[in-house]
């Protein structure tokens, strides 16, 4: 993946999709350099070393900590790790063996019954004490699913 092709795949990422791959960018160092892993795992010394960039670059501290934009400081952390030949060669291979998100209908539709079906599962649970003994009784009922809830199931697949 050329330089143009990763900028214009980080540049369509979302927050989610950009907190994983930095999280695995961070696993990679720490699988190259474990000593990095004491440092990546404090959050005091993370804080440190922020306020001290900031400082070196002249840009208010509270900046760097809470950015106004994550969608945008996360991008702009992996197109600046891309900007080294080493750390652009592993995003590349991350980003192209990525597999692509994608729901079928199938998938999609028995996953939604089956959360309508638990969703309207009524489940009653009493808890008796006859003659010393302790007893647990478990009653689980099904009420019919409202016409109005099957016609927006099924105007999914309109």
């Amino acid at each position: 993946m050329n330089s143009a092709e990763l900028y214009e795949h980080v540049s369509a990422m979302g927050t989610s999709e950009l907190e994983r791959l930095v999280q695995k960018l961070v696993k990679v160092h720490i699988d190259h350099d474990p000593e990095a892993a004491a440092f990546l795992q404090s959050a005091e010394l993370i804080s440190t070393g922020l306020h001290q960039a900031a400082a070196d670059a002249g840009v208010a501290t509270a900046a760097i900590t809470e950015p106004t934009d994550k969608t945008e400081a996360l991008r702009a952390i992996v197109l600046q790790l891309a900007e080294e030949p080493h750390q652009a060669a592993v995003i590349g291979d991350m980003l192209a063996t990525a597999r692509p998100q994608r729901i079928d209908p199938v998938t999609a539709s028995v996953v939604l019954a089956g959360i309508v079906l638990v969703l309207s599962t009524r489940f009653d649970i009493s808890y008796d004490n006859v003659n010393g003994k302790r007893q647990l009784h478990i009653k689980v009922s099904k009420e019919p699913t409202s016409k109005k809830l099957l016609s927006k199931f099924f105007d999914l697949f309109k």
